[in-house]
């Protein structure tokens, strides 16, 4: 459903280009969608920045894709320091 949705607004891009904006959010939504495992909005996702990037290091140390040293920060208060809404700069730059 996701991907029809980019799709969708994809497709409306030559008519208005305001819809790369809207595809470009859609497929945020997705990708956090895929590396949480559940739906999310995005308001909710600024509650799960900071325990899922605790969490994701903790998997990427255990399939040897990061440095065990990682392990030695405190990742919950780093994880706090993230700000999800620069995600929405990102989608800016990509969709102009």
């Amino acid at each position: 459903m996701a991907a029809a949705n980019i799709m969708a607004a994809r497709s409306l891009l030559e008519k208005d280009p305001q819809y790369a904006f809207a595809a470009a959010r859609l497929l945020l939504l997705a990708l956090y969608q895929e590396a949480l495992g559940h739906p999310v909005s995005f308001e909710r996702m600024k509650a799960e920045y900071a325990a899922y990037f605790a969490q994701y290091i903790h998997k990427a140390v255990d399939l040897d894709l990061l440095s065990p040293d990682l392990l030695q920060f405190d990742l919950k208060l780093l994880g706090h320091y993230l700000k999800p809404k620069r995600d929405m700069i990102y989608l800016l730059i990509k969709s102009e």
